[in-house]
């Protein structure tokens, strides 16, 4: 279900619920903030920021930098991916360092 919730709208009420919340500079909207912290009370809660986020990114588990219709769809496909592929991979071969680059060399390009 989408439930859009503004700043007159009375707050929705949920317990127990996966909850993916997704607004634009959530941190300057204090009726924002309020019902990310209410939500986050009783619910498993994933807030999305489409804006630019706090730098301490307290109200944005994702952070776009933007609204475009471009990061919209790349959100869209992050969730679309199944849980299994998009899990960090661990390898327990040992992996060498790539060699120190003297001062004086470019990187190539």
């Amino acid at each position: 279900d989408v439930i859009t919730v503004t700043e007159t709208s009375a707050s929705p009420q949920f317990s127990g619920t996966s909850i993916v919340v997704v607004g634009k500079a959530n941190h300057l909207h204090p009726w924002a903030t309020h019902l990310i912290d209410t939500l986050r009370r009783d619910n498993d809660v994933l807030v999305i920021d489409m804006g630019w986020p706090a730098p301490d990114r307290a109200y944005a588990d994702i952070a776009t930098f933007g609204a475009s219709r471009l990061l919209g769809q790349a959100l869209l496909t992050l969730f679309a991916q199944p849980e299994a592929s998009a899990a960090p991979t661990t390898t327990t071969e040992p992996t060498t360092p790539a060699p120190a680059r003297q001062p004086h060399e470019r990187p190539l390009r």
